[in-house]
């Protein structure tokens, strides 16, 4: 049977499932994915509204991320960066970041109150000593818990309540920062590297780049597999679809019936877009209320579309997310105006995101290409894989692909 004969199924076209498909497609092997909506980008993805982009979830490309600069066209996604650092708001306006990054927070940073001048030193000396440990380093070094890691750094309780717990809180969707200490340094090792930033058309673009670069594999949208099953896939009211190779590329707790047992978890958010009166920000660059107890955990100004008159503003809110949506819209209207002065005109959009993030027990960067294969002809990718980031969404894909490919020259021989 030669390559473009066999039959590679692909389930889920997400960011990891189009990778697969493209390293699939460059071996000469034809995939067939299936996708349960009616676009391909799974979590990455971005609404228009009245021109403006709202994204499902405040989600940032890192763009150091070694996969990302191996796989992806930087230049064609027009990128719109934010400064290395925050404005943060707990009785009054401060800032807070790397001014040999953005020279912006030279003075700020000095005079920040947030953090003793000590704590100021430490965080340069860690971004420092972080450029210079690698990536396979930072993964194999032994796992705590952020908040500990920080501690033992020898941080103050100052600065951690005041910008870690409210930055990476944001960024790992929860505040108590028990994410392992290894996916902080690979987070602020890429932060110190490079930036942070969102296409100019909303996150989506970079899945829909993917998919653009993709030529002979074939689409099923609005296609729900209900079971993968001894190389086979099942959809309700059809016959088995038979397969050589079936790369799962969504959460395979919900399709493998021994994984259903080992139910994934999840971190949530709310991602709330408001019209403002006016920015407050001024810069490029993310807000958070650096206080506890707060439902706003951070914010940014939709800033860049140069041709929109509306003032938009994206809100993300990680706690009290058991409460009612209204309830929780009238309490992030309330911290917007009285803790930072901004005034809403309207609730434009709120979404609900429940699988935002992959609340992981291990982390790792990296994964042999045979670890992805789960049963015969069946392989799983995605960052439940590895670890809750973009990067490992790419490399857990590629991993998958190339199981697939020598599970090939292996059973061809």
């Amino acid at each position: 049977m030669n390559k473009q004969e066999k039959k590679i199924h692909i389930v889920g076209a997400g960011v990891s499932g189009l990778i697969a498909a493209q390293v699939l497609e460059k071996q000469g092997y034809s995939p067939i994915v299936f996708e349960k909506s009616d676009r391909v980008g799974g979590r990455m993805k971005t609404d228009l509204f009245e021109g403006i982009p709202l994204d499902y979830g405040f989600q940032v490309l890192l763009d150091e991320y070694p996969m990302a600069k191996k796989y992806l066209d930087m230049e064609k996604l027009d990128l719109h960066y934010f400064w290395s650092g925050a404005t943060l708001y707990n009785g009054k306006k401060e800032h807070f970041g790397d001014p040999l990054r953005s020279p912006f927070f030279l003075t700020h940073t000095l005079f920040y109150k947030g953090a003793k001048f000590t704590d100021k030193i430490k965080v340069f000396e860690l971004s420092n000593k972080l450029r210079q440990k690698s990536i396979e380093d930072i993964f194999r070094s032994v796992s705590t818990t952020t908040l500990e890691y920080l501690k033992n750094y020898g941080f103050s309780e100052r600065i951690i309540q005041h910008f870690f717990k409210p930055f990476f809180g944001g960024i790992f969707l929860e505040k108590e920062l028990n994410t392992s200490s290894r996916m902080f340094e690979f987070i602020f090792k890429m932060f110190s590297e490079g930036n942070a930033c969102i296409p100019k058309d909303g996150m989506e673009e970079i899945p829909q780049q993917l998919f653009r670069k993709l030529t002979r594999t074939q689409f099923h949208f609005n296609v729900e597999i209900q079971e993968v099953r001894d190389g086979r896939l099942y959809i309700e009211g059809f016959d088995a679809i038979e397969s050589d190779a079936v790369v799962i590329s969504t959460a395979a707790d919900q399709l493998i019936p021994f994984y259903r047992k080992k139910a994934l978890k999840w971190k949530g958010c709310l991602c709330l877009y408001f019209e403002v009166e006016k920015f407050m920000l001024e810069k490029p660059i993310i807000g958070l209320i650096s206080k506890s107890n707060v439902f706003v955990n951070n914010w940014h100004e939709i800033n860049w579309l140069k041709d929109i008159d509306k003032k938009v503003i994206s809100v993300t809110v990680i706690d009290h997310m058991e409460l009612p949506e209204d309830v929780l819209i009238r309490k992030v209207d309330y911290e917007l105006k009285n803790y930072c002065g901004i005034h809403v005109k309207r609730l434009i959009k709120c979404y609900r995101i429940d699988q935002a993030l992959p609340d992981l027990a291990r982390t790792d960067y990296d994964i042999d290409p045979s670890e992805t294969q789960v049963m015969e002809k069946v392989f799983v990718s995605g960052d439940v894989c590895l670890n809750g980031s973009m990067n490992a969404a790419m490399l857990s894909g590629q991993r998958a692909a190339e199981a697939v490919v020598d599970g090939f020259k292996y059973r061809d021989v």
